[in-house]
């Protein structure tokens, strides 16, 4: 007899798992399906799955493809079939790029990289970077941001999420080797979002832009590593910790692998955190009524302190922010395996080699899982009743053994840079620019997400007779931040 955890397995693939997948295999209708989707991808997926269902297999000679938008065949492929998936190669071969870091690693390489890698990132290990990214937040403000001024705040933000992401990593910057490095990783990027959409593409062994930026990036990475082996460790970091793993396992990584794991967790610790930022600012700047109430909530719970990496739990509403905004814009898109094994969903066995692309672009925006998809409401997250969701039906760092190594850290700063700008500024959307998804290697604004600054001192009003309290802010001049010694109020 089945015991109650075993029912509710059973019963939630009975609600959740489609029937039926409807298999496209003529090829003027599959060729058809490729180009009206590549003309709009983002609105084409959403109405592909309304018309066609939660599964399409489509077929073009022996290549099969697999689009799937349900809950519970995400958490078949992420999680109980997850040995029958590997990671596919990318339009420029990340592997090439990446060497055998955690991403595209796969096997007993993977498994151990991530068991040695992952006391780096447990909650308690980050807590103290929480310092750091408030310390280059406020940087970047008082160095490079003027009120009443325009900006690409996606731009900043990258900007900011790749500062924060090499102090973490290197515990230091190097000012030409981090250009080299961006520079590097622009340019493979946009490649690779370019190839995306091509029907016809050359072999990723030939050399091309791409490869070229990734031989740049790995030199680059080669120097920052060597460098910081001269500091001696000056700097605490993240590296340091993922060392200490390796002392303590008997097991670790080599230099070249340590290469690998930096290039990986650099990579993947900025792009993808500053798109969800951009998108968080996007939102709030067409939504008042939520701004506002953000604003009200760290007003009053931080009481013009800076925010900190304990003191941001007791911001619940900033939390359900992030949450709406990974909802409606996750930065992950899609995500794509290859069969490497036969495997089953409902009735139907798919063959080795065929390529499953889920789509939290659409899961997230369906109606059966969230009522009024398309809506900005951060309440959802508050008001319980996200208690009956589907497991599975939000997934903005993916799912199974292989989520997203870095969320607790992508969490901690997003809420903490959103927290800390807050103080400072408000951000209002320019008139008349039109803000569009696009979907690239990661969810990106096409043409950006243009604010103007509007400064502010997010503060409680003083006692009668009282001078306002003022936030320790870094000061330009001495170099000094709130966190070292000789900082000191600066009234703003």
């Amino acid at each position: 007899m089945l015991d109650a955890a075993a029912l509710e397995v059973l019963n939630f693939s009975r609600r959740h798992v489609s029937q039926a997948v409807d298999t496209v295999r003529r090829p003027v209708r599959t060729i058809r399906l490729f180009f009206k989707i590549r003309r709009d991808v983002l609105p084409g997926l959403i109405r592909l799955a309304n018309t066609e269902g939660d599964r399409l297999e489509v077929r073009l000679g022996r290549a099969r493809l697999l689009l799937l938008s349900a809950p519970a065949d995400v958490h078949e492929v992420l999680v109980s079939q997850y040995r029958a998936f590997h990671k596919p190669q990318g339009p420029i071969s990340f592997r090439r790029v990446l060497g055998d870091g955690v991403l595209t690693s796969e096997g007993e390489i993977w498994r151990r990289g991530r068991r040695l890698i992952l006391p780096a990132f447990h909650s308690d290990a980050l807590q103290p970077l929480g310092a750091k990214m408030v310390e280059l937040t406020l940087r970047r403000m008082d160095e490079e941001w003027r009120g009443g001024a325009e900006y690409d705040i996606v731009d900043e933000m990258t900007s900011l999420t790749f500062a924060v992401a090499t102090e973490a990593l290197f515990g230091f910057q190097d000012a030409d080797l981090s250009a080299e490095v961006r520079d590097s990783i622009s340019s493979g990027m946009r490649y690779a979002s370019r190839r995306m959409y091509k029907i016809v593409r050359l072999p990723t062994w030939i050399p091309n832009r791409g490869t070229r930026a990734a031989k740049r990036l790995r030199r680059a990475i080669g120097r920052i590593l060597d460098e910081r082996e001269k500091r001696n460790g000056a700097e605490p970091d993240l590296l340091s910790l993922i060392r200490g793993a390796d002392e303590s396992g008997g097991d670790g990584f080599t230099p070249e692998e340590l290469k690998d794991q930096a290039l990986t967790l650099l990579l993947a610790g900025h792009e993808t955190t500053a798109s969800a930022l951009g998108w968080t600012w996007h939102l709030l700047s067409q939504n008042p009524a939520a701004l506002a109430r953000l604003e009200s909530e760290i007003r009053t719970t931080l009481g013009g302190t800076l925010p900190s990496a304990d003191n941001i739990r007791a911001l619940p509403y900033l939390e359900a922010v992030v949450q709406e905004a990974l909802r409606l814009f996750p930065p992950v898109w899609g995500l794509t395996r290859q069969a490497v094994e036969p495997f089953s969903l409902g009735s139907r066995t798919f063959p080795t080699g065929t390529r499953v692309v889920m789509l939290p672009w659409v899961i997230h925006r369906q109606a059966s899982y969230f009522s009024r998809p398309d809506e900005f409401n951060p309440d959802r997250w508050l008001d319980g009743s996200m208690a009956d969701q589907p497991r599975h039906a939000y997934i903005p760092f993916g799912a199974g053994p292989r989520t997203c190594i870095g969320r607790s850290f992508a969490l901690m700063e997003m809420r903490l840079i959103i927290a800390t700008v807050l103080q400072r500024y408000r951000m209002h959307a320019v008139p008349g620019h039109v803000v569009v998804a696009e979907a690239l290697v990661t969810l990106r604004a096409r043409q950006g997400v243009r604010v103007v600054l509007e400064p502010r001192t997010l503060v409680p009003d003083p006692p009668d007779g009282e001078e306002p309290f003022r936030p320790l802010v870094s000061e330009t001049a001495s170099g000094g931040c709130p966190f070292h010694e000789g900082a000191r109020e600066v009234p703003s």
